[in-house]
């Protein structure tokens, strides 16, 4: 069988920061405790995307679907430099990792069904993923903006395609154009996987006596984009705070990432909370200034709460409320013998914050 597994991610350290090209981040590449993440099985024969989840079984012909968009993209560059041998039909199928229906966990399905459909193009192809490794993400990347209608910062999307805890940092915002025409953004599709591209990606060695913790808040969730758009609508106004903020956040994370290496485990969470102090501090000048009732603190009172409560149990390293923040989850660092998660569980309670835990896998 054809088949490729794409992780998810966990962005745990450079929350908002890494939207800015000066910044970086530490994703972490993450499958379910059973090795599963987007499962993409491909076939040769018609130019079908099928996902019965999703109740999907389609031609991919425009750019109105996020699958679809990624398809029609990586299938004009194969074809435009011969690659492309016979049509491809390609299956999806989420792990319940990333959520079910309507509910998503924040661990990346989107980013994950984009570069699973592009890879399983590439690899039905006779194409080595390894060789087209840049390949595979540029038109990962492209096919995502083209899709939003935006760039993001791709952290997400590289983490998919590197299979790997990465270090990040995003490639320059005006490094294409995006066009409300979308033949236009196909027919720009080679010059801009042929451009050079300024982002910076290094693996990251997980230690391996740690794991990840992570819980789904139920009941709850976080308007990722809105809580993007306020922050960059703070910026606009603020600039000099904004950055000087992101700044020494981002360096005392980049402290709480050496100390993390390094297993020295008073000083990763003497800076992450430095982090979170600098992260906390910014979050509220952006409430304050906010006419928006639905957005939320990128660390609630009560998730601090839990977060600070839960680092005195014996095991848990360090906590964070990871992404965009709010209310998506909560992730700890703990060591790989922990076994008091249902503490932590009945510690958000009191709180009236009601935990799933879903065990993950680092990579």
């Amino acid at each position: 069988m054809n088949k490729l597994i794409i992780p998810g991610k966990i962005l745990f350290y450079g929350q908002y920061a890494i939207l800015e090209k000066e910044f970086f981040g530490l994703s972490f590449a993450v499958l379910d405790n059973n090795k599963k993440g987007l499962s993409a099985v491909f076939s040769k024969g018609k130019r079908r995307i099928i996902s019965k989840q999703f109740n999907l079984d389609f031609e991919p012909k425009d750019f109105d679907n996020l699958v679809s968009c990624a398809y029609l993209i990586a299938e004009h560059y194969l074809k435009y430099y011969n690659l492309w041998k016979w049509d491809i039909s390609i299956k999806l199928k989420n792990s319940k990792m990333f959520g079910q229906g309507e509910f998503k966990s924040g661990l990346g399905s989107s980013a994950a069904a984009i570069v699973g459909t592009i890879s399983s193009l590439f690899k039905a192809q006779g194409l080595d993923l390894v060789e087209h490794k840049q390949t595979i993400l540029k038109l990962s990347e492209y096919s995502a903006a083209v899709f939003s209608k935006k760039l993001g910062s791709g952290y997400d999307i590289a983490t998919s395609v590197y299979k790997k805890s990465i270090i990040y940092k995003r490639f320059s915002p005006n490094l294409f154009e995006i066009f409300d025409d979308n033949q236009k953004n196909l027919n720009q599709v080679i010059l801009v996987v042929n451009k050079k591209w300024d982002f910076y990606i290094k693996p990251f060695e997980f230690p391996k006596d740690y794991k990840i913790l992570f819980f789904n808040i139920l009941n709850s969730s976080t308007q990722t984009t809105l809580a993007v758009k306020e922050f960059f609508r703070f910026k606009q106004s603020n600039p000099q705070i904004y950055f000087e903020s992101l700044r020494n956040q981002n360096n005392a994370e980049k402290k709480a990432i050496f100390y993390l290496q390094r297993k020295n485990i008073e000083k990763v969470r003497y800076y992450t909370h430095i982090a979170r102090q600098e992260l906390n501090k910014l979050s509220n000048l952006v409430l304050s200034s906010s006419s928006n009732k639905n957005f939320v603190l990128v660390e609630p009172n009560e998730l601090s709460n839990i977060i600070n409560q839960a680092e005195k149990i014996d095991g848990v390293i360090v906590g964070r409320c990871p992404g965009a923040g709010g209310y998506d989850g909560l992730a700890f660092i703990v060591r790989n013998d922990f076994d008091k998660t249902s503490q932590i569980i009945k510690l958000a309670k009191k709180y009236k914050i009601f935990l799933k835990h879903q065990p993950l896998e680092v990579l």
